[in-house]
């Protein structure tokens, strides 16, 4: 009876373990193990009026062994990626969302992308990158908001992919990484 207790204890505390990991990774393999990275974000206020805009914090951390290039980017207005957020209201409630959309590019333009990489930065183990900015949708309705924050990766084409692996030193973040939900209250 009592082995049987011992193996049951094991046999959840090892599926809590797997279920719960400390941070979301991405699943990009290397040839050195795998990138992982975990995405904190959190609101510059607990609490926001009802029309107001909503300041966020956002944070890419390195929690691997793995080096890896992202772009220095906050917002993901470009073909470069960047951080955005989903938020979820109360039923019923309605948001308004300010976004100007991706930038056209001037026509016959070719952007080299291996010149791109080189405001691009690394993150080493335990290094982190993010900033402070206004998320693009604004609460008009009381209640709690969920708030999720993503970085997104740069969109780029396979033969883009296969060139920066053969010639970066690091591989480059090409998974979307989620954080944790954060949540806001909007009052009147």
């Amino acid at each position: 009876m009592l082995k049987w207790f011992h193996f049951f204890t094991l046999l959840i505390f090892c599926i809590v373990a797997i279920g719960n990991p400390q941070g979301q990774s991405s699943g990009s393999p290397t040839k050195d193990g795998r990138i992982r990275a975990e995405v904190q974000f959190s609101t510059t206020a607990k609490e926001s009026k009802v029309g107001k805009l909503i300041y966020g914090v956002f944070q890419i951390k390195n929690i691997g062994e793995q080096p890896f290039y992202i772009p220095q980017t906050i917002s993901d207005l470009s073909y470069e990626g960047g951080f955005d957020t989903t938020v979820t209201g109360p039923t019923g409630a309605r948001m308004v969302f300010r976004g100007s959309g991706w930038p056209s590019s001037v026509p016959g333009y070719k952007r080299d992308l291996l010149e791109d990489t080189k405001r691009w930065i690394i993150l080493f183990p335990g290094d982190f990158y993010g900033g402070t900015r206004a998320l693009k949708t604004t609460p008009m309705f009381p209640g709690t908001y969920k708030i999720v924050a993503k970085r997104e990766p740069p969109r780029l084409t396979e033969d883009a992919k296969e060139k920066f692996r053969k010639s970066l030193e690091y591989p480059v973040l090409l998974d979307t990484v989620e954080s944790r939900p954060a949540y806001i209250r909007v009052v009147r």
